[in-house]
């Protein structure tokens, strides 16, 4: 007398069998929707360079005068511009705190001592001011509170400095 009947196999292979087909749809379902999100990604990041580069044109090119819902990015962007300048010309660090002199080791400002300010360590770095954007304005880029560089809204620490973004 045999323990299992051909019958108890073949239900068993029967079952393994969809089961199997189970798992291989919902694996599909699960690519497929791993594809759609990723292709959700791409177009959102086609989107944001579409409008970063409108707005590059629109600062640029147009020639036109910022109404007051543009004007704190057009201020912006001449600060982040004059500081490039600077950079580019070689000329001295000055510490974000504003101070002029020369900044120790323990300054509260950041700079570690490698800038130009006279705190003696009582300074605090200078508040970058956020703008205020409507839903349908949201950059997506800010401002580095620490070294003030232009940085992606998406990022959590700053590839610059290295200081946490708030």
């Amino acid at each position: 007398m045999a323990i299992f009947d051909q019958d108890f196999f073949d239900t068993l292979t029967d079952k393994l069998a969809a089961t199997g087909r189970v798992i291989s749809e919902k694996a599909k379902e699960v690519t497929d929707s791993a594809k759609t999100s990723l292709q959700i990604a791409q177009e959102e990041k086609n989107l944001r360079a579409a409008y970063r580069q409108l707005g590059e044109y629109i600062y640029e090119k147009s020639g036109i005068e910022p109404d007051g819902g543009m004007a704190p990015f057009f201020a912006m962007i001449e600060d982040v511009k004059e500081k490039l300048e600077q950079l580019k010309n070689g000329q001295e660090k000055t510490c974000n705190c504003g101070n002029d002199g020369d900044c120790d080791d323990d300054c509260d400002c950041g700079c570690d001592g490698d800038c130009d300010c006279d705190c003696d360590g009582d300074c605090e770095q200078e508040e970058v001011s956020e703008v205020e954007v409507a839903p349908e304005q949201e950059s997506a880029e800010r401002v580095c509170p620490k070294c003030r560089s232009v940085v992606s809204s998406q990022l959590i620490y700053c590839p610059k400095c290295g200081d946490k973004l708030k």
